[in-house]
């Protein structure tokens, strides 16, 4: 992009990759253009939610395939049943995960169940259609990637003496 008939400028994206080299190399570009005290406040939020990164890099891949009105589908499955014993612990049933391919209903026996108590349908989301390392529910990825996010904001407002 050339700005009033000057140079063109290199776009400035955040250094969303797992790669340690791939992001350190990253870091260089935007530093230049953002300074070391914010750089920091980067590497930072990365250092602090690394284990994340997967479901951060899922998040972005959603929105540009939302973008493109392609968003990737998510499928939902009864993966267990709940139920309460009479002493008030909680007792799980695991459905298997292939279970409703095959049939249409899942039954089984809980004898030890306190009637008076409900008996809870254990849902299972997934996010389909892209190939990730984050293989977990669709809650999870988008918490993870809002606690990165709100770290990120909330220490480039301290730095920039914002409330």
């Amino acid at each position: 992009m050339k700005l009033n008939g000057g140079a063109q400028k290199p776009n400035l994206y955040y250094p969303f990759c797992e790669d340690d080299g791939e992001f350190a190399t990253r870091m260089l570009a935007i530093g230049v253009r953002v300074g070391p005290a914010f750089s920091g406040v980067i590497a930072d939020a990365r250092k602090k939610h690394k284990m994340w990164l997967s479901h951060i890099i899922l998040v972005k891949q959603l929105s540009n395939s939302a973008k493109h009105w392609s968003l990737s589908p998510t499928t939902s499955s009864a993966c267990g049943v709940a139920y309460f014993k009479p002493d008030k612990s909680q007792s799980v049933v695991e459905i298997p995960g292939d279970h409703f391919t095959k049939n249409d209903e899942f039954t089984f026996q809980a004898v030890d169940a306190d009637p008076a108590q409900p008996v809870l349908t254990l849902i299972q989301f997934r996010i389909e259609g892209i190939a990730t390392k984050a293989n977990c529910d669709p809650t999870t990825i988008f918490s993870s990637t809002s606690a990165h996010l709100r770290d990120v904001v909330e220490n480039a407002e301290k730095l920039l003496g914002s409330p």
